[in-house]
């Protein structure tokens, strides 16, 4: 073979190499994916300016923050602090569930419901926890119904609950079980069952339920279980001690079918000038 057939195919071989030229309809379809993303782009960023504009526009600033449920718990004002919601922001940065969230945060409420009212009212809706009694931690707090301690209490909050003394502030099972057991025992009707008013529980893990009358003052051992019968029991007690009851030092009635009385131990008192001694209980 001789160098100008072997050009001739060398040729021929790169020719075949080439891409071939695209249909017009190709190019068409290239033409239009292009200016569909562009256009796309051009709206995309125009849609954001836009929406930074709606935001700063006066029409959307918040003129007006209603609350509503606040009562014994916390205030309106408190409740306004706590969110941080400030007049003249707008409406679009106070998200409904962020606003939410931060109310459902403070220790006093239950649940919270947040709408926005364009063009300028933001409306709260609260529902505050319900305290059955108060406890004794580190401070003084209340309880609600599920046994859960929340506070603590402030100057403002009612303290004209039965309190609960004798428990720690860590928080374990066996505190939230203590105090539902004390909690059933109020619920129950206490005062009605047995004509005994409470000013005082003390919720001892191995004693048990240690009640303190308003008068007299004196503890009443209940234990965990069996109350209605012992508390028929201590009533009579109680009425028979009636005139005397200052004697009385405790009662017991963690006994079956029992009740054990202890007395107070009689005081000497001497008399400052050197008189006779006599017994005083």
């Amino acid at each position: 073979m001789n160098l100008s057939a072997v050009r001739d195919r060398l040729r021929g071989a790169l020719a075949r190499l080439r891409p071939a030229r695209p249909s017009p309809r190709a190019c068409a379809m290239l033409a239009l994916a292009i200016g569909l993303g562009v256009a796309g782009y051009a709206t995309l960023r125009h849609r954001a300016v836009a929406f930074a504009a709606l935001q700063s526009h006066p029409y959307f600033k918040v003129e007006r923050v209603e609350i509503h449920g606040a009562g014994d718990l916390v205030s309106v004002a408190e409740m306004r602090r706590w969110l941080g919601i400030r007049e003249g922001e707008s409406l679009w940065s106070t998200t409904p569930g962020r606003l939410r969230a931060l109310a459902e945060n403070h220790p006093m409420i239950r649940s919270a419901t947040v709408r926005r009212i364009f063009p300028g009212t933001l409306q709260i809706h609260l529902r505050e926890r319900r305290p059955e009694a108060i406890t004794v931690l580190d401070d003084l707090y209340y309880v609600d119904r599920r046994g859960q301690s929340f506070g603590p209490l402030r100057p403002q909050h009612d303290r004209n609950y039965p309190v609960f003394t004798g428990l720690s502030d860590g928080g374990d099972g066996q505190r939230r079980w203590a105090l539902r057991r004390a909690l059933h025992l109020l619920r129950r009707g206490l005062d009605d069952a047995s004509g005994i008013r409470i000013s005082e529980m003390h919720l001892d893990p191995g004693e048990g339920l240690i009640l303190y009358p308003e008068r007299p003052r004196v503890p009443v051992f209940l234990g965990w279980r069996g109350w209605e019968n012992r508390l028929r029991r201590a009533e009579r007690v109680l009425q028979t001690w009636i005139g005397s009851s200052e004697k009385l030092a405790r009662i017991d009635l963690r006994f079956r079918d029992q009740v054990v009385v202890r007395l107070r131990e009689p005081v000497e008192i001497h008399a400052e000038l050197g008189a006779a001694r006599k017994l005083s209980t």
